[in-house]
């Protein structure tokens, strides 16, 4: 895909990164040119994790809507309780030195970036929480770090037969069960897509109070201004998200 791009639009442009089940809060626009501003060449984005939760339930079953961002509404974050959600590097400003290696995974190029880690976050999160340590032994309050925001739905048809458990060895030397997608594309050593930590074989395991290791559940009323490490709100995109519940504005 990537030099597919490069064939119809060439060098210089910037790139994003996304999935069809990402719904862009900030305009990626308007987030290039502060990038380009910034004098930087990658950008990392917080990702909030939206999942049904139990007091969707009884909507979703007898009132479908076929926008998912009327489904379910309530996302996930404080990401091991560090004050901001888990965040993946998006954007690139692509050049004749970015390349990305043949595999699946890394979302952003691994050759040709500055200092663009692995592109999960992994070693930003460190560096902020870092950040914060130092800050509070000085004293000081840890000014928050405002990046760009994506919405992800991470599921869209809660039903135990769209999804398959398989288990796989954990870093600790156990196993773990992971609950992967049927319908998700597994060609060249592709990585599963689906939900760990959890128990999707009946219905009542997709709506969760809580998930993974955030530990912050918020409903999303289309306004996320008052978060401090979200972008202000003239950097946004739509003006509106059509929700089931509150206006999807800032007004």
């Amino acid at each position: 895909v990537h030099e597919k791009i490069r064939q119809l639009y060439g060098h210089g442009r910037w790139i994003l990164v996304a999935h069809t089940d990402e719904f862009l809060y900030h305009d990626p626009r308007k987030v290039a040119a502060l990038a380009q501003a910034a004098d930087t060449d990658h950008v990392f984005w917080y990702a909030l994790h939206v999942l049904p939760h139990p007091s969707e339930r009884g909507r979703y079953e007898t009132n479908r809507s076929p926008l998912v961002q009327q489904r379910f509404q309530y996302f996930h974050h404080d990401f091991q309780q560090r004050g901001h959600p888990w965040m993946e590097g998006r954007m690139f400003h692509d050049n004749p030195r970015v390349r990305y290696q043949n595999e699946h995974g890394p979302t952003l190029p691994k050759h040709g970036l500055e200092r663009a880690f692995n592109g999960l976050g992994d070693d930003w999160l460190a560096t902020m929480q870092t950040r914060a340590e130092v800050a509070v032994r000085s004293g000081r309050q840890p000014i928050p770090v405002e990046s760009p925001v994506y919405l992800h739905y991470k599921i869209v048809d809660p039903a135990p037969d769209n999804y398959v458990a398989r288990t796989y060895p954990s870093r600790s030397g156990g196993t773990f069960t992971y609950w992967e997608h049927k319908d998700h594309f597994r060609g060249h050593g592709a990585n599963p897509v689906g939900l760990a930590g959890a128990d999707l074989a009946t219905l009542d395991g997709f709506f969760m109070v809580q998930f993974e290791d955030y530990a912050m559940t918020t409903l999303f009323d289309g306004c996320l201004n008052w978060l401090p490490w979200s972008l202000p709100n003239e950097h946004r995109a739509a003006k509106k998200w059509q929700l089931h519940i509150a206006s999807g504005t800032c007004e």
